[in-house]
């Protein structure tokens, strides 16, 4: 695939204008999803047997290095499919969300030694 830095290069520049200026910001802040794909990041490394090494996390990951340089390039994240259906049974219980479940990670384990 096309790295972030490799694919903002592909993206043409506008002139720069009070009109590019607003657009610029309604896109920054309509697509800053960067604390949604860094929590569902941290839940599926969780939820996964090979942790962050699973091949859904390390995509997962990919978008959240696109998510931080989206104010840079204007490439926004693209989070991988199906990871709804992985968490659908809720989050570790270190992210202190409503529905959620005692993780048997070593996050989990320093979480309720604390």
């Amino acid at each position: 695939g096309i790295l972030p830095h490799e694919q903002a290069q592909l993206v043409k520049k506008p002139t720069f204008d009070n009109a590019n200026l607003s657009t610029f910001v309604h896109d920054v802040y309509s697509n800053d999803t960067l604390g949604q794909v860094a929590t569902m990041h941290l839940a599926l490394c969780d939820v996964q047997k090979l942790g962050a090494r699973d091949e859904i996390a390390m995509e997962l990951a990919k978008a959240q290095s696109y998510a931080v340089d989206f104010p840079k390039t204007g490439v926004p994240p693209e989070v991988p499919i199906g990871i709804e259906k992985i968490l659908k049974g809720g989050y570790p219980d270190f992210m202190r969300r409503p529905v959620c479940y005692a993780s048997s990670k070593p996050l989990g384990h320093c979480y309720r030694r604390a």
